[in-house]
């Protein structure tokens, strides 16, 4: 049986003739993708269920509809706990798509340095819930063709969620 499991690990990992696009992930970003068996499902930042989808597949952690992801190809969809934020890695055909996905952000703060540029804005502190996301983007190198998208929520009333101090230590603390 371990033969088989084998087998289809190499049938994936061997698509179009190469490493899959799951695998050079993985590789890029050890710390938040974390796939385990046939890699489609597995672990992710601070214990988060994870779901390797492909293009064309509904994504539950960038929970905003508003958010032009542009032609990503794979992802790694990561969510499972109402009071932890979510967060996605999406990987593109080429590192021009993820500067269009960028520039058509909306209005936002950003931080440049340490390897990335950082993208954070959120909703007005009156509404119910504050919702907030932080999209990081890589300029250059083997990680300039992935994003990571973040969003979480506040609930102000009940205390539900993180506000935006922990949210951003949450995001600061990615291993990236």
């Amino acid at each position: 049986m371990s033969w088989l499991l084998s087998w289809r690990w190499s049938f994936i990992r061997s698509k179009g003739g190469g490493e899959s696009e799951l695998a050079k992930m993985k590789d890029a970003f050890p710390g938040l993708v974390q796939p385990v068996g046939t890699g489609l499902s597995g672990t992710g930042y601070d214990g988060r269920k994870c779901y390797h989808e492909t293009a064309g597949s509904t994504l539950i952690a960038p929970h905003n509809d508003s958010l032009n992801l542009g032609p990503w190809t794979d992802a790694w969809d990561c969510w499972g706990f109402t009071d932890k934020p979510t967060y996605v890695v999406l990987a593109y055909p080429a590192q021009s798509d993820v500067r269009r996905v960028v520039d058509s952000l909306p209005s936002n703060e950003q931080s440049f340095g340490g390897g990335y540029n950082g993208y954070r804005w959120q909703t007005p502190e009156s509404a119910t819930p504050v919702r907030y996301w932080k999209v990081e983007a890589f300029p250059s190198g083997a990680r300039s063709r992935y994003l990571i998208i973040a969003p979480d929520e506040y609930w102000r009333n009940s205390k539900q969620g993180r506000d935006i101090h922990v949210f951003d230590r949450w995001c600061v603390a990615m291993p990236l």
